[in-house]
């Protein structure tokens, strides 16, 4: 009797939870429709606003700006709070829950996320999977294009620019020195890469171009580092009827020092017919 006392109550207690499974898919639907409503209401407000159009702008960017943000700083806490049971199970335990500010290109984020013991090692899962090392200010992404962005000018101008065109802020230093860890990044990657290449597979070419391009920047106690950007290309190749050729091209952004460049005895060649049509 006590038995089928308990499985009565079993299946009442499975019955009511599938009830309300619809009722909360329900209410989803219902507190996103609000909130939609809501975003839409303040944007339409700023769009409407008396003020110049300039200015309405202005305020649209940051409202956007912000409002990204924080939703991307909510869904990093929520991914963080999925994360706990993975851990436990790799026998990891909480330490402490700590807040970090990243800058990404969309804008600024802030969120809390939990550190991991195990073994004597700390370890941040949020931050392995934005592949963000200790007190590192800015995305990956972020990295990249400010590091693209510094050699197409020089770095104080680049810097205006970027803070003129962008939420983020950065100083011509910062610049600097941010494009000198990615090329170093970028240098070791490459190294291993070239230790760590095949021999199987490759082939000779008659003829190999070298495109290059460089320019030098002063460090503070003296000497200079250098920013490369390289063109490799071995030929044309005929694309379609219309007879036009196009050389086969492979670039890259490489930072050396005065020393290391001296040493590899690279040559630079600039054949410039390779890469017209």
């Amino acid at each position: 009797m006590a038995v089928a006392q308990k499985s009565h109550r079993f299946l009442i207690s499975e019955k009511g939870q599938k009830e309300k499974e619809p009722l909360k898919l329900s209410l989803r639907k219902q507190l996103r429709k609000v909130l939609m409503d809501s975003i839409l209401s303040q944007i339409t407000e700023i769009l409407t606003n008396k003020a110049g159009i300039l200015e309405r702008e202005s305020i649209l960017n940051h409202f956007l700006e912000h409002l990204v943000s924080d939703l991307i700083g909510q869904a990093l806490e929520m991914l963080d709070t999925q994360l706990v049971g993975p851990m436990r199970e790799k026998g990891y335990q909480i330490a402490k829950r700590r807040s970090r500010t990243v800058s990404f290109l969309f804008g600024t984020v802030t969120f809390r996320r939990r550190s991991y013991v195990k073994a004597g090692e700390v370890f941040y899962p949020v931050d392995h999977l934005l592949g963000l090392a200790p007190k590192q200010r800015q995305s990956k992404y972020v990295q990249n294009v400010f590091a693209q962005a510094s050699t197409r000018g020089v770095f104080r101008k680049v810097s205006e620019l970027i803070n003129l065109v962008s939420p983020l802020t950065i100083s011509h230093p910062q610049l600097q020195q941010l494009a000198k860890q990615i090329g170093q990044e970028i240098d070791r990657n490459q190294s291993n890469a070239l230790a760590n290449a095949p021999t199987s597979g490759t082939r000779q070419v008659k003829v190999l171009y070298l495109e290059g391009d460089a320019f030098s920047v002063g460090k503070q106690g003296g000497g200079n580092f250098y920013l490369h950007r390289l063109q490799v290309c071995e030929g044309r190749q005929k694309v379609g009827n219309s007879g036009r050729s196009f050389a086969t091209t492979k670039s890259s952004l490489i930072w050396t020092e005065r020393r290391l460049l001296k040493r590899s005895k690279i040559i630079w060649v600039r054949p410039m017919t390779c890469m017209r049509p």
